[in-house]
């Protein structure tokens, strides 16, 4: 006997997310390409931002005021979009993306982590060995076991975007549930240039043009990858979503390596499959609703 098919909001839901997982894998890519130019990531960043600011509007064609209650978590939610994209422009400029890709796969089971820890003992054996799998993932994509990775601002930049990746996503989650979605995504990405604009300006300057080629591509790929990610979240969960988003990873890493010429060998591929496969393990997914 065939299995149902999905409901049309989770049909719907899933069509948003791949629509996420293709105009994501754009950006560490373009970045790289970007550095290579002798653009720095805080002139990445600072045209990345102006650029997504600009066209989230085009994209959403939504922008009211926001209800009193809810702007203090929007304001919060652009926040944490800042600090994760900050964060992994400056990691990608110091590590290989195979290495920054994996480190970040684990942030689908950080977020069930902070998702159940409420209920003690419902992640369960099977996170654990889920977990397990990824962090050896992790290990073996970066080369760790063999004292390679000597980057400690790097590293740190990583660890940074997941906890900010984390928290951005479960607070997302929450704000999907009460505000229209593209509501959302245009006032996360008006913030997050607002950041910038802020920050960035004083500091950085007038970005030059290898910095505007990058921000460009990236900063349309990350408003219409934001846009179709807040959708996914109001139908499948930050943890279910984020299992989805996880396919994103070795297509980055794959491309990375003929685009970029980056080394992609044995212990990058087996590394990648192992965080994914872990962290598609260890996610529990949102429960049915009644």
């Amino acid at each position: 006997m065939s299995e149902p098919a999905p409901a049309p909001s989770t049909l719907r839901a899933n069509l948003w997310a791949t629509l996420a997982l293709f105009s994501g894998s754009v950006e560490p890519i373009a970045a790289k390409i970007g550095f290579r130019a002798d653009a720095t990531p805080w002139q990445v960043q600072l045209a990345r931002s102006i650029v997504a600011a600009i066209v989230i509007l085009p994209i959403t064609r939504r922008l009211a005021w926001l209800p009193r209650d809810v702007t203090p978590r929007v304001l919060l939610a652009g926040s944490l979009l800042f600090t994760t994209t900050t964060s992994m422009l400056v990691a990608l400029s110091r590590l290989h993306v195979a290495e920054v890709i994996a480190i970040l796969s684990i942030t689908p089971a950080t977020v069930a982590i902070a998702t159940h820890w409420r209920r003690p003992g419902s992640l369960g054996s099977r996170f654990a060995l889920g977990l397990a799998c990824s962090i050896g993932g992790v290990v073996v994509t970066t080369g760790a076991f063999h004292g390679r990775l000597d980057d400690g601002l790097g590293l740190a930049c990583v660890g940074l975007a997941v906890a900010s990746s984390t928290t951005y996503r479960l607070t997302l989650e929450r704000l999907a549930s009460s505000v229209d979605h593209p509501l959302i995504s245009s006032w996360v990405y008006l913030v997050h240039g607002a950041l910038a604009l802020v920050l960035l300006v004083p500091f950085v300057g007038m970005p030059p043009a290898a910095a505007w080629t990058a921000g460009c591509w990236t900063g349309i790929a990350a408003a219409i990858s934001n846009v179709a990610f807040v959708a996914a979240l109001a139908g499948l969960g930050a943890a279910r979503a984020s299992v989805v988003m996880l396919l994103q990873r070795p297509i980055i890493v794959i491309t990375a390596a003929f685009v970029l010429a980056e080394p992609l060998g044995v212990e990058e591929y087996v590394g990648i499959t192992l965080v994914v496969a872990g962290v598609a393990l260890s996610t529990v997914p949102k429960p049915a609703r009644a």
